[in-house]
């Protein structure tokens, strides 16, 4: 059988002869306290790749020249504001009050502070 010391030995040689010739880490690993804090540079890929890839236009389905969307935006009423704070509150889950500004402050008197630095 083989002894101990040379399994190690030739693990490690094995393990040698495959270098990582460049000198930069993959990704760097740091346990500070309860955290890991990790790295990871992004990978490199030719710009070519990076470009967004051109819209391709259908063909309209309909006759008509504008779409469904746009009729629909034109012919529609206007919403009323009320109407329209209500859905951003329930879309942000946030109270009504954000999207109602009091109007008695922005009628409020400006005063200006009798010294400059206050």
């Amino acid at each position: 059988m083989f002894s101990r010391s040379f399994l190690w030995r030739s693990i490690g040689t094995f393990g040698n002869s495959r270098v990582n010739y460049s000198g930069k880490p993959k990704e760097l690993v740091f346990f500070i306290d309860n955290m890991a804090i990790c790295w990871h540079p992004e990978p490199k890929f030719p710009y070519e790749c990076s470009k967004p890839l051109p819209e391709i236009e259908k063909p309209p389905e309909s006759v008509l020249k504008i779409s469904e969307e746009e009729s629909y935006k034109v012919w529609s009423p206007q919403k009323k504001v009320q109407v329209i704070a209500e859905e951003m509150a329930r879309k942000t889950h946030t109270t009504k009050h954000i999207w109602f500004p009091r109007a008695r402050d922005k009628r409020a008197k400006k005063t200006q502070p009798d010294r400059p630095y206050l």
